[in-house]
């Protein structure tokens, strides 16, 4: 029954999270423009948000989220075609700059050697940016850039401080 009295400690209210899942949204303009956004729906319905900003994210979440954006809406609009969802994965050091862009395909035939190269040039806008192509129906995903695979080093103190 000696234990220490619990403590309470404040959770940050913003920079948080180093995952988010979102499905990309088309809307197509007068001029036959189609532009594409992040978007999440409302708890229990089908009703799309737009997500334009992210606060809960990480610096390197966020700023992931905006260099793609800009991509699939200008250089790399390859990278779009088909594109179902996308996940951004960091880490809670956002001076490392390893982040993982995974977008999943409604179907494998983005597969193609200038989706590769659309997706290398996408990887070099970011340090340590690797970019994953996967779709269900693909029985293997493409990695570019890089590891699918983000490490986290964490220092645990040992005596309490």
């Amino acid at each position: 029954d000696n234990l220490p009295t619990p403590q309470e400690f404040a959770s940050p209210t913003e920079g948080f999270r180093m995952r988010a899942n979102f499905h990309i949204w088309r809307t197509t303009s007068d001029l036959d423009e189609t532009k594409i956004d992040y978007v999440m729906f409302e708890p229990g319905t089908q009703n799309p948000y737009r997500v334009t900003q992210y606060p809960m994210g990480s610096n390197r979440l966020q700023d992931c989220m905006s260099v793609l954006r800009t991509a699939l809406n200008g250089k790399h609009t390859l990278l779009a075609q088909k594109l179902k969802e996308v996940t951004f994965h960091t880490t809670l050091n956002d001076d490392s700059d390893n982040a993982v862009i995974v977008l999943n395909y409604f179907d494998t035939s983005f597969v193609s050697e200038e989706w590769k190269d659309a997706a290398q040039a996408l990887s070099t806008l970011g340090n340590n940016v690797t970019i994953v192509g996967a779709s269900r129906k693909l029985a293997e995903s493409i990695i570019i850039g890089g590891t699918a695979t983000l490490t986290e080093r964490l220092t645990v103190s040992m005596d309490g401080e």
